[in-house]
């Protein structure tokens, strides 16, 4: 989960969902820009305080940049958002 504020999940706390979707779509940019610097320091985003209060289930998304080859195109997918949490996967290696 690239956004994971589960007290804005579970209390249904909607007005967290602008924060989330920006926090969001920082990442997927970054992500598919292969901006991994931007990745690893998401601390300095903003929203990243409340998209991604703990960095234990942040760290998935920065591992997974290692997985990515030169030159090759990650995808993302399952994208959604709901409340505090988002859904999206990133892939890398799909592409023939």
């Amino acid at each position: 989960n690239i956004v994971h504020n589960l007290r804005a999940f579970f209390t249904g706390d909607q007005s967290g969902q602008t924060v989330a979707r920006a926090f969001e779509a920082y990442i997927d940019d970054a992500v598919l820009r292969s901006d991994h610097a931007a990745v690893v320091n998401y601390k300095q985003h903003p929203a990243a305080a409340e998209a991604a209060p703990d960095w234990d289930h942040f760290t998935p998304v920065i591992y997974g940049l290692g997985f990515q080859r030169d030159g090759e195109q990650p995808e993302l997918f399952n994208r959604h958002v709901s409340a505090g949490i988002s859904m999206t996967c990133i892939a890398y290696g799909l592409a023939a």
